[in-house]
């Protein structure tokens, strides 16, 4: 059902980037109703439940099967690709902000499994490709924000300083974390910071 929602929502639902300018109007109104469904949370808690599956198993060397392993990684994936749809309507053009960071703790959470997974199975394979959305996640909070607001806009309260101080905090929270917690960093801080702006600036302006 996860792929048929994807679907309905982008023409090319495997591909790996999104952009907001390639739907039409029915996958736009797809997107809306998944909004109006509080899709972001369902998501969110999917995600976390996952997490919580699988890290107790793999820290006492147990395993899912291969038949389960295959389901896990597939609902992984297809929650994350239509979870990255979601973000980038929300937070493409800079205009809204995203401040619940249970979306945050669930990506940390999903990634710190990732990286402890078995080096057979499926998810040898499987690992990696879901680091990778999840990063494609976590980079749609990294967007220049253009809100309109008559007081100066403060760089500490914008969405890429939150998902900072969040990754900082769940790096430093326990020994499993931190190891993940470096990863992304170092896949999210080679990125240039974004400029707080209360305008939408020129092309060669920016240049």
């Amino acid at each position: 059902s996860l792929h048929l929602i994807l679907v309905r929502c982008c023409s090319s639902p495997d591909k790996n980037i999104y952009k907001k300018s390639d739907t039409n109007l029915q996958q736009t109104e797809a997107i809306v109703a998944l909004f109006s469904s509080s899709a972001i949370g369902v998501i969110t808690s999917l995600l976390k439940k996952l997490a919580d599956i699988l890290l107790p198993l793999w820290s006492q060397k147990q395993t899912v099967g291969p038949t389960n392993a295959g389901v896990l990684s597939l609902l992984a994936s297809l929650s994350l690709r239509l979870l990255r749809l979601l973000l980038c309507e929300l937070l493409d053009d800079g205009t809204f902000q995203l401040r619940d960071t249970r979306v945050l703790s669930a990506l940390f959470s999903l990634h710190t499994v990732m990286c402890s997974a078995p080096y057979s199975g499926v998810f040898q394979t499987a690992a990696p490709e879901i680091q990778s959305l999840i990063v494609d996640c976590l980079v749609t909070y990294t967007k220049p924000e253009n809100i309109e607001s008559e007081e100066p806009i403060s760089p500490i309260n914008s969405c890429w300083c939150l998902l900072l101080d969040e990754l900082l905090s769940y790096s430093q929270a326990t020994p499993q974390a931190f190891l993940s917690g470096i990863m992304l960093l170092s896949e999210l801080l080679p990125m240039p910071l974004p400029l707080q702006s209360p305008r939408t600036h020129s092309a060669s302006e920016i240049s």
